[in-house]
């Protein structure tokens, strides 16, 4: 059982998500940890939403939802199955009424997280606790091939000295990063922003050329940030927009590396790092070049 003290750390791992409770009946419970995450929205239950549930949940970065089946089962069932045709990752928590009928208990088994109705904050707060750490844990074991000291000893002392004199820099760089990510999804695309993200970058690219051993990483932020900081707002097509999602995700992508390396302490591989950057940037610019045309390449996160 997860404890009230640990559900606390609720708001460190909610940072970067986005929830959606679909239902028609309001729950403050649900209100008490929307400050949480980065956006936390509610959509009823209806056949005009049903229609408009994936835009919902594309156009908010929906990460989490959760699902009122206690008036209305079998429309909240439409929704639950177009929300998992459309994206399997997305976590299903499901509101169930106290008296399950016997058509219920195979979707209780599915599910990811259930909680019953009258349920608490703490309950609340407990599920999304623990379905966030399943999301940290499996994004930290998927990024972290090689632990620092794993190559020479001299590589790992040169590196833990150079990370402790700017571990603490790398942290207001992350919150920096962070902000302006999410004042992009949000939609406050200007040159103003582009400019600081541009100028954030380029501070990035100064502490990477500071050490040999991941020094070939700075060229790849660098020119990132030049072509940011030189790009033409005016020859931008509406149709290209969605370019600034993917720079979005290499944001994300690139906090989530310096995390990594500056405060954990895990060291992966610079050359997978710098290709699958130069892959992405590459994306971004062919979408801008081409004037929202469909580009055939894919993006590789590291």
């Amino acid at each position: 059982m997860i404890t009230k003290n640990h559900s606390n750390y609720l708001k460190f791992l909610a940072q970067g998500y986005n929830t959606l409770l679909l239902s028609s009946s309001h729950y403050d419970e649900y209100d008490a940890i929307s400050e949480y995450f980065d956006a936390s929205i509610q959509r009823k239950l209806s056949e005009e939403e049903l229609e408009n549930s994936t835009l919902t949940i594309m156009n908010n970065y929906i990460d989490i939802v959760i699902l009122d089946f206690i008036d209305d089962y079998d429309l909240a069932l439409k929704f639950y199955e177009i929300v998992t045709k459309y994206k399997p990752r997305i976590t299903i928590v499901a509101l169930f009424p106290h008296n399950c009928r016997n058509n219920m208990l195979a979707l209780i088994e599915e599910a990811d997280a259930i909680l019953f109705e009258g349920f608490t904050v703490y309950q609340l707060k407990d599920i999304l606790f623990v379905q966030l750490s399943i999301f940290y844990t499996i994004k930290s074991i998927g990024r972290r091939d090689m632990k620092i000291g794993s190559g020479s000893q001299e590589m790992g002392i040169n590196l833990d000295e150079f990370f402790d004199m700017y571990e603490g820099s790398s942290l207001f760089i992350i919150d920096e990063l962070v902000s302006f990510n999410k004042s992009l999804k949000n939609g406050d695309l200007n040159p103003q922003l582009i400019e600081k993200i541009s100028q954030k970058l380029l501070e990035i690219s100064d502490i990477f050329a500071k050490n040999s051993e991941i020094s070939d990483i700075a060229s790849i932020f660098k020119d990132l940030s030049i072509y940011l900081k030189e790009l033409d707002f005016t020859t931008i097509k509406p149709e290209s927009l969605y370019a600034f999602d993917y720079i979005c995700e290499i944001l994300d992508d690139t906090s989530s590396y310096i995390m990594d390396m500056f405060v954990d302490r895990v060291f992966q591989d610079t050359y997978i790092v710098k290709h699958s950057l130069e892959n992405n940037i590459a994306y971004v610019k062919n979408i801008l070049a081409s004037h929202g045309e469909e580009d055939s390449s894919k993006l590789e996160f590291f």
